[in-house]
């Protein structure tokens, strides 16, 4: 399952793998270094160091969150994404000066003062830490392409029947625009459909209705509800990873953790195609 896709080996195994080869890249580097011009090596003082390469993990990680925030309300551009990764390399580069400031005073006989850290850290890590991110935005374009065709894809291949749904009141049968439809819930043993501020009930299951929708638009956030990503205003966090998801009409649906993912990838494909 995919947050762009986004994937989640993309969030969270990708940027641990490559943070672990730069740190062991670079840590050999100085022991090689330390080898061939035959001074002492310190594999803390070393590892101390070369802590900047690690520090690109939750770098990645939270340009991605900033990223995903502004897409989800249709405030993402070009001249945002700059300002993320600009902020980015700035806290980077200024977590590395306190981890070697505070790690040598916590572990070290002697102290690297915060002033020559800073200087280190501009000589040494500047163009690294600019080159880092501007290879992380560079993903992101790429990822996204990707997306934007696979979605392109997916709405060429939609059978027409899903621009209507039919649905039965009493003896009359109504056909809704997929457009207007705001959100479907599971009320057993019907499905509410929520539509131009009514509610239609159906004999059907969630499951078959799914089938019948366009991917690109409706996303399931929870066992019993799917709603029309067209419609989202915002969502909200409850702190214990789930979420509640507000529409344009001020209704509020619950977005199971075990949805999130999802929701977040389709969300994001939907916010490029619009």
């Amino acid at each position: 399952m995919t947050f762009l896709t986004i994937k989640k080996d993309w969030i969270i195994l990708r940027p641990i793998t490559v943070a672990l080869l730069l740190f062991s890249l670079f840590l050999f580097q100085d022991l090689l270094h330390s080898s061939l011009r035959n001074y002492s090596f310190y594999l803390s003082e070393a590892a101390l160091f070369n802590s900047f390469w690690l520090l690109f993990l939750p770098g990645i990680i939270f340009s991605e969150w900033w990223q995903s925030r502004l897409r989800l309300g249709n405030n993402s551009g070009q001249l945002r994404t700059v300002l993320i990764y600009a902020v980015t390399a700035a806290i980077h580069l200024s977590l590395f000066v306190l981890c070697v400031h505070g790690g040598s005073r916590l572990f070290f006989d002697h102290v690297y003062s915060l002033e020559w850290t800073f200087r280190y850290a501009l000589a040494e890590h500047l163009y690294p830490v600019i080159i880092g991110y501007i290879l992380v935005a560079l993903a992101g374009v790429i990822r996204e392409k990707g997306m934007l065709g696979e979605t392109a894809m997916m709405a060429r291949s939609m059978p027409d029947f899903t621009k209507r749904l039919a649905v039965k009141v009493n003896l009359k049968t109504v056909y809704l625009d997929v457009e207007e439809i705001t959100c479907l819930r599971a009320e057993s043993p019907y499905v509410a459909i929520h539509a131009e501020g009514r509610k239609y009930l159906e004999d059907t299951t969630l499951k078959a209705l799914v089938l019948q929708l366009p991917p690109s638009r409706f996303v399931r956030i929870h066992r019993s509800c799917i709603i029309n990503l067209s419609w989202v205003s915002s969502y909200i966090s409850r702190g214990n990873g789930d979420y509640d998801v507000v529409l344009q009409d001020e209704s509020i649906h619950r977005l199971s953790r075990n949805y999130t993912a999802e929701y977040k990838r389709r969300m994001a494909a939907h916010q490029l195609t619009r």
